[in-house]
């Protein structure tokens, strides 16, 4: 009797979780009880059976001083990472975004295991900055699974194979979204104006952003006097409430916050 495919899906981050999952769908969908799945993810990846090796909340980045503080136990994490492929050997390891943990790892079991299959689910933007990055890849794993038609001939240049898989975001339906919900449950007003912040997926990055809102706000308020903001979030940015809660850190910018999380 063989053994069901085994198949090592990794992703860190939120955004990574959410595109895990639709892998490991898929694969289910066409293999059914041939594959399972192990490796690390979310809460939506638990849903589809991979059952996660550690909390990826950890790994969330507040700041500079956080980031100092992480990068040991971020380091510990690369390894349980490594050693979980090399007691399954798994039949592929797919590593999701999350560039610097899947280069890590994939360095890593390039060096201990080179038998095994090497995946990079989605590209780092080398088509925007730092194209050495192409290279650097091409160097680390087999494949690239990538979500942009143009992604492919910076690393194919590169001798890395490169295939298009689709970009999940895109088929997102939108048909049954109703804004005036949204409007009563946030106690905005029909006509009033509203700004959607759409924040990067570090929290580093958030916090950075809000730095400059907040000097423009005395702008918006005396243009706009109505002006509601919206902040989306994602659940890895929940440890910035604490940042509301500091004395003196109170912004005004928090005056409205959608998504899996809401702010009191």
């Amino acid at each position: 009797m063989t053994r069901p495919l085994c198949v090592m899906l990794v992703a860190t981050e939120a955004s990574g979780d959410d595109r895990g999952a639709g892998l490991a769908a898929a694969l289910r969908e066409r293999l059914g009880s041939d594959v399972r799945f192990i490796g690390a993810g979310g809460h939506k990846m638990a849903t589809e059976g991979v059952q996660s090796i550690f909390d990826i909340s950890e790994l969330s980045i507040l700041g500079v001083v956080d980031a100092l503080a992480v990068y040991r136990r971020a380091m510990q994490l690369v390894d349980q990472t490594v050693d979980l492929a090399l007691r399954e050997k798994p039949d592929a390891v797919v590593l999701i975004d999350s560039w610097a943990f899947s280069l890590r790892v994939a360095n890593r079991l390039r060096k201990r295991a080179p038998g095994i299959p090497l995946i990079k689910y989605v590209a780092p933007q080398v088509w925007a900055w730092r194209r050495g990055r192409a290279r650097v890849l091409a160097r680390s794993v087999d494949h690239l699974f990538s979500i942009h038609t143009f992604d492919a001939p910076y690393f194919e240049a590169e001798g890395l194979p490169t295939t298009f898989v689709g970009n999940a975001a895109m088929g997102v339906d939108l048909a049954e979204a109703d804004p005036g919900r949204i409007r009563a449950e946030l106690g905005i007003a029909e006509d009033a104006p509203v700004l959607l912040v759409l924040p990067a997926r570090a929290p580093v990055k958030f916090a950075e952003y809000c730095r400059p809102l907040r000097r423009r706000l005395p702008y918006c308020r005396h243009n706009v006097q109505t002006w509601q903001w919206s902040f989306p979030l994602l659940l890895q940015l929940r440890r910035l409430s604490a940042m509301r809660r500091r004395p003196g850190r109170a912004s005004p910018l928090w005056s409205k916050v959608i998504g899996q999380n809401t702010m009191p």
